[in-house]
């Protein structure tokens, strides 16, 4: 049963990646403009949707390693999301940078959680993968565009 779940979150965390991975092929597909620049847009806005979930995430991971008065795996959980909401506000022309630095930030508060036992086993060898290849995508996209 627990190998079918991490084949599952291998699955669809993978699949998860086709969004960004279309961003960046399209940036290199002779398309007219329009489909290359609604790629890209595209390409935003599903990163700040799984920005937030992946924040979501760490908040579950705060609630479960939770230790009394502490509030530093809360603090962890949240700063990243909060930060991407200001890029957001005040520079919403540079999304696709703010995406390439904060999915590498995500990548480092799994890190944290993971070093205190609140990520399953395989949860940071995942998120390896997906972090480089989301990171990737957006920095393709955005020397293209």
């Amino acid at each position: 049963m627990n190998a079918d779940r991490t084949t599952l979150a291998y699955i669809f965390g993978f699949a998860g990646t086709l969004p960004f991975l279309w961003g960046a092929v399209t940036q290199f597909v002779q398309l007219p403009l329009s489909a290359n620049l609604l790629a890209a847009q595209l390409q935003v806005s599903y990163g700040i949707v799984i920005f937030a979930y992946m924040s979501g995430t760490h908040w579950n991971f705060a609630a479960r390693h939770q230790q009394g008065e502490n509030p530093s795996s809360y603090i962890f959980a949240v700063v990243p999301a909060l930060l991407l909401f200001a890029a957001m506000l005040f520079v919403p022309q540079q999304l696709h940078l703010a995406l390439m630095i904060g999915f590498p930030m995500l990548l480092l508060v799994d890190r944290y959680f993971a070093s205190v036992g609140a990520t399953p086993s395989w949860w940071m060898n995942l998120r390896l993968w997906l972090s480089s290849i989301v990171t990737l995508s957006l920095l393709i996209t955005y020397i293209a565009s």
